[in-house]
């Protein structure tokens, strides 16, 4: 290896993993709070007219082009599904992005 690169960073990196637990804390500052809202609005439009949605649309819906950390978007939408707005549709062995989530019983009551 080349003594000016260093890709230990990359080993750490792999060695991370998504726990809605770890993430829920951001949910509670206030950008999170924000993110959250605009996730929220943005899900409940598409559920609207789809009926379903997946992960990796809900986070990109309420993204609005922006970047942003994608384990505090997971988190936004695992809160959804905390809070009965939306009900995961279970599926075995399936990749977190392409989770599916119809309304939950808080969200059909709206």
């Amino acid at each position: 290896m080349n003594e000016y690169y260093d890709d230990s960073w990359r080993v750490a990196k792999m060695n991370e993993y998504y726990v809605y637990q770890q993430q829920r804390p951001y949910l509670f500052m206030e950008s999170g709070q924000l993110q959250f809202i605009k996730i929220r609005d943005k899900v409940k439009a598409i559920l609207k007219i789809a009926g379903a949605i997946r992960m990796d649309k809900a986070i990109i819906a309420g993204t609005g082009g922006e970047t942003g950390g994608v384990w505090e978007m997971l988190a936004c939408v695992d809160r959804l599904v905390e809070i009965g707005e939306l009900k995961e549709i279970q599926i075995e062995n399936v990749a977190g992005q392409y989770r599916i989530f119809i309304a939950g019983e808080k969200l059909e009551e709206e």
